[in-house]
């Protein structure tokens, strides 16, 4: 007998041995997602496959993804069929099984089964709403059916908040949204006597979030599905969710578990794991069946979790205790001690060998204190170094200022550069020494007598522009002239350290920063200050102007710079003509205003009670070119329109044509006998040209920062691009057709710099009587 039973052992070990060395038959199952990795409930469903379904049973996952939420069009679904054909027949592996989750996977296998994987069973998850007639005659496919419960949520979200009057429901147009939305009507009847359902399928994020942010608070909202609005942007939850619960006044709740973290209060959830858990038994169910054709039935009750978020019960003061019993609450705060006992306990651990860097921090510490003491001192004394009387008192304040910074000798040398020479250095160098009289002389007069270390480092420093050190001894070095004394001698009463160093270099770092920043603050205040002035002199009135002279005129001038030489006017000649103009400065900046104001000044002062075109540009051409040095000039478009009768006359000083606007069409005029522009050849001769304008025509008059305008890529706005815009402006209003035109270019420029000043007129015509 006991021989039996060791021989019966040893037969066991021996065969369990053999069994362990022997791998499980590989069975190869497509999971075919319909949407995309990343995407929170379809990564929870896979997880939940794979953990039921691993390789130690032998089970090899082959995983797609259809990506239809952000593709779902016929084309794409064929595309994906033949891709999938064609992988399969390269792979050379029989595909046991399929999983497909949610709705479109499962449709796709149904309508491409028989031309991808023929008579090969199907398991599901994620599929909503699922109604058994739409198998067909397709009898190898079970699952697990996907199914909010609305109802139940809606009977919960009553009973926390037991003042609501209305339910908002944030929903959309996409294959999820319109299944939650006939759910959702399918109940809607049981409480049209409790509370009024307000929808949202059709709108924008932007106007969600503008409508939530205004509720009051007899109201919540319940987020079914927003992955795309009404404009077709596409949104992920963790996109779109954090931004819709952030904007919202009143608690919003969901209906699926990916939807936690993002600001929803919480809700009755759909599981995406135990969908992927259930589809994995199911599938374990089929592949070991030893009936495959006999399909398990599907599970029609969809798994769910009750589950809150305490940051936002927090948010909407909601009491944990008006939630049901059995609610699972997530993100509560934890015990000081279970959050951070991994760092108490390596705190005590590293605690004795912070004590070995006590004395070293402490050392620190000092060496820091006297750094911020020092760069305190630095900024209180930059601040104030502009209230300076004389050159005499700024050398005694930075004296002053430098033995409160550094351990230094009483005898500190100031000089002063105004050239960066690149030969002798020294050269243009004077000394400055401050001793009660001022005392100011060439570097050629102290040379000899300024020790030799002296002039050694003031060369190092004059020639790589930067302080220098050597040992004990600095040149501080400013690059801004202005500085009554930009370079300076000190000596320490000990070897500069690194420390000494840095708050030198901060020293002359601020300060002559401090210098760069209140001459260019005072360049940009005149420049502003100029660009006041040059625009007030512009019209302003075209409004009034219009209705006194029954015209409609507009005009508008943006310059490249603070200011431009650019310029318009519109003025009354005499008791029937106006005198229009168009003008652009060959320059920018300050001379072309300057040039500008000279030339708006001119034209209406010879253009008084003179409506001869020609007469008015020779004179202010012949002024303009007078002691004109720099030969600066403009180019001018002048219009004489007498508005009692509709003649037109004008005069081409160099500038681009302007375009009539007539019976509907557009053309240029002034492009015949195009005269010199003004300010450069004096006794020129400008010829004229007559037109007659019926009533509704018009003139556009623009400076070419409009047709030399630039996009990003540098090309032109250009003629024709203007032309085509201006054909298109029939019947406008002279204000319309410069926003039109204006428009147009501010959209072919976005993102690329004004490269020129923008000047435009537009006039029309209006018949008297």
């Amino acid at each position: 007998m006991v021989v039996f039973f060791i021989f019966w052992c040893m037969a066991g070990v021996c065969s369990y041995v053999e069994g362990a060395d022997k791998e499980p038959e590989k069975k190869y199952v497509l999971v075919l997602n319909s949407y995309s990795k990343g995407y929170e409930w379809t990564d929870k469903e896979q997880s939940g496959i794979e953990s039921v379904l691993t390789p130690k049973d032998g089970i090899i996952l082959m995983v797609e993804y259809m990506d239809t939420k952000r593709v779902n069009t016929p084309e794409h679904f064929r595309l994906f069929k033949d891709l999938l054909v064609n992988k399969l027949q390269h792979a050379k592996i029989k595909i046991e099984l399929v999983i497909c989750t949610d709705n479109d996977a499962l449709n796709f296998m149904i309508k491409y089964s028989n031309e991808i994987l023929p008579n090969t069973p199907v398991v599901f998850c994620g599929a909503n709403n699922f109604d058994a007639t739409q198998m067909g005659d397709f009898k190898l496919y079970t699952g697990v059916n996907e199914k909010t419960d609305i109802a139940d949520n809606v009977e919960m979200i009553l009973k926390v908040h037991p003042s609501t009057t209305q339910v908002h429901i944030i929903s959309d147009k996409t294959t999820t949204g319109k299944l939650y939305r006939t759910e959702f009507d399918a109940m809607a009847p049981r409480f049209k006597d409790r509370v009024k359902f307000v929808f949202y399928d059709n709108i924008s994020i932007s106007e969600l979030k503008d409508t939530l942010s205004k509720l009051s608070g007899d109201s919540v909202a319940l987020y079914l599905s927003f992955f795309e609005d009404n404009t077709g942007k596409l949104f992920t939850p963790s996109e779109s969710l954090p931004e819709i619960t952030g904007a919202s006044a009143v608690p919003v709740y969901g209906v699926v578990d990916y939807m936690m973290g993002y600001g929803i209060v919480g809700g009755l959830l759909i599981s995406g794991f135990e969908q992927g858990v259930t589809a994995g038994k199911l599938t374990l169910n089929v592949l070991r069946s030893k009936t495959p054709a006999v399909m398990p039935d599907v599970v029609i009750k969809s798994p769910h979790v009750l589950e809150f978020d305490y940051r936002a019960l927090q948010r909407f003061d909601i009491d944990v205790a008006s939630l049901p019993k059995n609610a699972k609450i997530k993100y509560e705060p934890e015990t000081f001690y279970y959050k951070y006992k991994r760092i108490i306990w390596s705190f005590v651990a590293v605690l004795m060998i912070l004590n070995v860097y006590i004395t070293v921090l402490m050392i620190n510490i000092k060496r820091r204190i006297r750094a911020e003491k020092g760069l305190q001192n630095i900024l209180t004394a930059c601040a104030s170094f502009f209230e300076f009387k004389s050159t005499d008192d700024f050398v005694v304040r930075i004296k002053k200022l430098l033995g409160s910074l550094v351990n230094i000798k009483e005898e500190v040398l100031f000089f002063k550069n105004t050239h960066d020479s690149v030969g002798d250095v020294l050269k243009d160098l004077v000394f400055v020494q401050a001793d009660g009289n001022m005392n100011i002389r060439q570097m050629a007069e102290v040379k000899d007598t300024i020790d030799i270390k002296v002039t050694n480092i003031l060369k190092d420093a004059l020639a790589q522009k930067k302080n220098t050190y050597i040992k004990d001894a600095c040149i501080l070095y400013f690059a801004n002239k202005s500085i009554p004394a930009n370079t300076i001698f000190i000596e320490g009463r000990k070897r500069f350290d690194n420390l000494d160093k840095n708050i030198l270099e901060m020293f002359t770092s601020n300060l002559g920063l401090t210098f760069d920043n209140f001459e260019k603050q005072k360049l940009e205040e005149s420049l502003h200050f100029a660009g006041q002035i040059q625009m007030n002199m512009l019209s302003k009135n075209s409004e009034e102007f219009s209705q006194t002279y029954g015209i409609d005129l507009h005009a508008f001038i943006t310059p490249a710079k603070v200011v431009g030489g650019d310029f318009y006017d519109y003025f009354s000649i005499d008791g029937d003509h106006l005198c229009l103009v168009m003008a652009d400065v060959a320059d920018k900046g300050m001379p072309a205003a300057l040039f500008m104001a000279v030339a708006k000044t001119l034209i209406r002062a010879i253009a008084a009670g003179n409506p001869n075109v020609t007469d008015i540009l020779y004179k202010v051409n012949n002024e303009l070119a007078k002691d004109n040095d720099d030969a600066m000039f403009v180019t001018l478009f002048m219009v004489i329109l007498n508005y009692k009768t509709g003649e037109m006359s004008f005069s081409n000083a160099g500038h681009n044509p302007p375009y009539l606007m007539a019976d509907g069409k557009i053309q240029p005029i002034g492009t015949k006998d195009v005269g010199i522009v003004l300010g450069i050849m004096p006794e020129a001769i400008y010829s004229v040209e007559t037109i007659q304008l019926s009533n509704g025509d018009g003139v556009f008059m623009y400076t070419d920062g409009i047709v030399e305008a630039m996009n990003i890529t540098h090309e032109l706005f250009g003629e024709h691009r203007l032309e085509k815009r201006l054909a298109s402006c029939v019947n406008m209003s002279a204000k319309m057709v410069v926003d039109v035109v204006l428009s147009d270019v501010t959209k072919f420029t976005e993102g690329a710099p004004q490269s020129d000043d923008i000047t435009v007129m537009s006039v029309f015509y209006k018949k008297q009587g």
